[in-house]
């Protein structure tokens, strides 16, 4: 297996700045990125996230989003329960870059950006500043926490699929 970061329309895989690494069972790798606060225009890649690069072809052979963090945060030591039904990740330092988010604050960011054949788009985004995290109260100061993942039926995370990731 062989993950390279990267913009996809630049042969990379859509992910920047990998960190942690856990393994599960089935020899799957779950990744988090770590990417630090920079200038909101020349980030194409959004939040920091949790990654799942199948450990066959079977299923798909690229990596799949998982999870995405907070704003302005970094997503750490992805661990599992024994069962692998429960993923276990913390927020570190959510609010980095802006602190805490008030009603109102955001910036519009413009990218021109290019699809899997080459064609070039251009996308709009409306980003919050700062961040409340753990709380959806605007104006509420963020705090790191750790949050447990889990399916709602209590199953392993990847029940259902062989232990494979399904697109």
């Amino acid at each position: 297996m062989a993950a390279t970061g990267g913009t996809p329309w630049q042969g990379g895989m859509g992910f920047a700045n990998p960190d942690n690494l856990a393994i599960d069972r089935s020899g799957n790798v779950w990744m988090v990125t770590d990417r630090a606060a920079v200038n909101g225009s020349a980030d194409v890649f959004g939040n920091n996230a949790c990654w799942i690069f199948p450990a066959t072809a079977a299923a798909g052979g690229e990596p799949l989003l998982f999870a995405t963090g907070p704003m302005e945060c970094e997503l750490t030591g992805p661990c599992f329960d024994t069962s692998e039904s429960t993923l276990f990740l913390a927020v570190q330092h959510p609010g980095e870059d802006n602190a805490t988010h008030r009603s109102g604050d955001e910036e519009l960011q413009a990218y021109t950006l290019r699809d899997r054949n080459g064609g070039s788009f251009e996308q709009l985004r409306q980003v919050p500043l700062g961040s409340n995290w753990p709380s959806t109260t605007a104006g509420t100061a963020p705090r790191p926490g750790v949050v447990a993942i889990q399916r709602l039926d209590g199953a392993p995370l990847l029940a259902g699929s062989g232990g494979r990731p399904q697109p």
